[in-house]
């Protein structure tokens, strides 16, 4: 009877295409050490070389590129939540000041009224006491 461990390892290899862990870091390893560094494509974008032989044949290369290409997926679609995120904060923001622009100009609309108002009132003022002094004046 085989224990937990040894099934383990041996799930392990057939994952790692039939080596065994250490075997497949090291393999992966060696790849990396013995593999040109990653290069940008025209677009700003990492690009995997994959002018090495068996490349096409790697599934770790496979795994890896496939990961790449998930992470500049989320990145885009990152970036795509962000400027839209910017966007509406730019047309909130257009908006709010049309509003406070608008809220200006009624105070000062108002507050003009307010002195007008203000000044009439004291116009109405002075001709009541006049003509309550005239009155006083003309009953003596």
């Amino acid at each position: 009877a085989r224990g937990a461990g040894e099934m383990a390892e041996e799930s392990s290899r057939d994952a790692a295409g039939g080596m065994d862990p250490a075997g497949v870091v090291q393999s992966l390893d060696e790849r990396l050490e013995n593999s040109r560094p990653l290069e940008r494509d025209g677009a700003g974008g990492p690009r995997a070389d994959v002018s090495m032989p068996g490349a096409e044949d790697d599934p770790v290369k496979d795994l890896l590129t496939r990961k790449e290409s998930e992470l500049m997926a989320l990145r885009s679609r990152r970036v795509s939540d962000l400027e839209s995120r910017v966007e509406r904060g730019a047309t909130e923001l257009a908006e709010l000041r049309s509003r406070m622009h608008t809220l200006r100009e009624d105070f000062q609309y108002n507050l003009n009224l307010l002195d007008e108002r203000d000044r009439e009132l004291e116009r109405y003022d002075a001709q009541f006491a006049r003509a309550a002094t005239e009155a006083e004046d003309s009953a003596r």
